[in-house]
């Protein structure tokens, strides 16, 4: 049997090989493990080395994106569809992906968008998405999360007569109604010789009034008041009033 020579060029620094460099080298290691079938010991050498150059070539999957279609909604809704999109690199397919609290595997493994219906959810609810793409490699599996929350609003705007209050549900007819986690809240408003309400869950505290950079103590706060919002969620409110008719255009009023 004569002998079999192949010179294998290895870069100078192979962990700063570039992607090109690192290709190149694992065709040639392809190549000469072909041409020494039936040399056990050396098979193995090229067999180790093609394995540590897969590994440098290797890159971890890593969900960059995971969003659903609903983000926040009202405290009182049942949400029973959703819509998940997603982006995922990595240098290996991926074999498995699924997404919790009941949505479940999605399959094939290429999808990158699911709709699913058939939930029940009504509370905050953090979904996770989880992906592996099946190698021995360590990162070889990828989470991320994406989050639905329940939230009450905050109710403001002006209104004619200084009682709203006296009729809490006209409060959901004010001209805003913002999603809230908290009573921070700033606000460009026109008076239009009416008076100024804000309503907000009695649970934020009491407000703290600026109006056009200086602190304001000219509101009247009405409350707790109990309040039906439009899908049946009842809660107590805070009712904020002007104390005087506001006739002015561009009113900044912080509240903190």
């Amino acid at each position: 049997m004569g002998t079999i020579y192949k010179q294998i060029r290895l870069p100078s620094d192979i962990s700063a090989a570039s992607q090109a460099d690192l290709s190149s080298l694992a065709g040639t290691v392809s190549g000469v493990q072909g041409s020494i079938s039936g040399l056990p010991a050396l098979e193995e050498a090229v067999g180790t080395l093609q394995d540590e150059v897969a590994l440098l070539l290797y890159d971890a999957p890593s969900i960059t994106a995971f969003t659903n279609s609903v983000n926040t909604t009202d405290l009182g809704v049942t949400v029973s569809s959703v819509t998940f999109n997603w982006t995922v690199t990595g240098s290996v397919a991926l074999v498995s992906q699924s997404i919790s609290d009941g949505v479940g595997a999605v399959t094939p493994a290429t999808l990158r968008t699911v709709q699913k219906t058939g939930l029940s959810l009504t509370s905050n609810t953090t979904l996770t998405l989880s992906v592996d793409d099946g190698t021995a490699y360590a990162g070889h599996a990828a989470t991320r999360t994406s989050t639905i929350s329940f939230l009450n609003r905050m109710y403001w705007g002006t209104y004619a007569t200084k009682t709203l209050q006296d009729a809490p549900q006209n409060a959901l007819n004010l001209a805003n109604a913002d999603f809230a986690s908290s009573r921070a809240k700033t606000v460009t408003i026109n008076g239009g010789g009416n008076y100024i309400y804000f309503c907000y869950p009695a649970s934020f505290g009491d407000a703290v009034f600026t109006v056009g950079g200086l602190r304001s103590t000219a509101w009247t706060k009405y409350g707790p008041i109990s309040l039906t919002n439009a899908y049946g969620h009842q809660e107590n409110y805070y009712f904020y009033v002007s104390d005087a008719i506001q006739n002015g255009d561009g009113i900044n009023i912080v509240i903190s």
